[in-house]
């Protein structure tokens, strides 16, 4: 199973990218679960909106990296590297695109 994120403006994807769930519990170990996979739960429809949410979530996958490491899926379906290599695209998306609508897909 996967997690589908899509930008849109005015009706036009600009940006799409898909994620393991499998990364949802390192997600989750930094508090950035619900910005990245229930963004549509907790209010947050504009790229803008998660700008900060998400360069929080970069931050602390740094500042904890050693012990989020531990989290890898035993499975080898994603990786923490992985995760912070979307939550990059995810947030460069989202500057760059400000005003676009979020989307997710579970």
């Amino acid at each position: 199973m996967s997690l589908d994120i899509d930008l849109i403006v005015d009706g036009e994807y600009v940006w799409s990218r898909n994620i393991t769930h499998n990364l949802n519990v390192i997600a989750d170990k930094v508090g950035a679960y619900d910005h990245i996979w229930r963004a549509d739960e907790v209010g947050i429809k504009y790229a803008k909106d998660n700008i900060q949410n998400l360069r929080v979530a970069l931050s602390r996958f740094y500042l904890e990296y050693d012990e989020l490491l531990k989290l890898n899926p035993s499975n080898g379906w994603g990786t923490l590297d992985g995760l912070i290599e979307f939550t990059k695209a995810y947030l460069e998306a989202c500057v760059e695109y400000p005003d676009a609508e979020i989307k997710t897909c579970r």
